[in-house]
């Protein structure tokens, strides 16, 4: 669809009409996901790959935005991008600074936005998985993401800088290789 449309689209409003047209159909791909796909194989690794694309495109975001030497405004883009900002206002009476931003988009186990949480749900599907292969195969995915779970319980806001979420980015994205190397090869 975007390759038809994407020539004959203006600059502006017409490129803006184009933009909400697509979101439409993904939003109704995703519903038909979440509300019509048999739970199988399929879904389950779907699932997973969801929650590491967030979790690592989440801590590319936070390792820009919160960077001390980054622009202004990028914290606010954060709350924005990370569909919190009803949230941060009720939590946080204070407009968007590094701490609060780290803490609500990285380390809230309850916002289904942060890292945290899609770490979580990774920890759910491991144990799901171990039904479907030996243990020795699935151990070694089971470390990596036991060992990210803790490290983001271990961090605070403080510690949780631009290099940790560089790592931890890198570390989410290595799951995929493992991930495939365990259970698709």
């Amino acid at each position: 669809s975007m390759n038809r449309i994407a020539p004959r689209a203006e600059p502006g409003s017409d490129a803006a009409s184009v933009m909400s047209v697509m979101l439409r159909k993904i939003t109704g791909f995703s519903g038909l996901v979440h509300e019509n796909m048999y739970r199988a194989a399929g879904w389950q690794f779907l699932t997973i790959g969801r929650s590491m694309e967030r979790a690592a495109m989440m801590t590319d975001l936070l390792a820009a935005v919160a960077d001390p030497k980054s622009p202004d405004g990028g914290l606010d883009l954060a709350i924005e991008v990370g569909d919190s900002i009803m949230v941060h206002r009720q939590r946080y009476a204070v407009l968007t600074n590094r701490e609060n931003v780290v803490d609500l988009l990285g380390l809230d186990p309850t916002n289904p936005r942060s890292v945290r949480f899609h770490l979580a749900i990774l920890g759910k599907w491991v144990e799901v998985l171990y039904g479907t292969r030996p243990e020795n195969q699935t151990r070694k995915f089971e470390r990596k993401v036991v060992a990210l779970q803790e490290a983001f319980k271990a961090h605070t806001v403080y510690t949780l800088d631009t290099q940790a979420l560089m790592k931890a980015h890198w570390q989410i994205l290595d799951l995929s290789t493992v991930l495939n190397a365990t259970f698709i090869l």
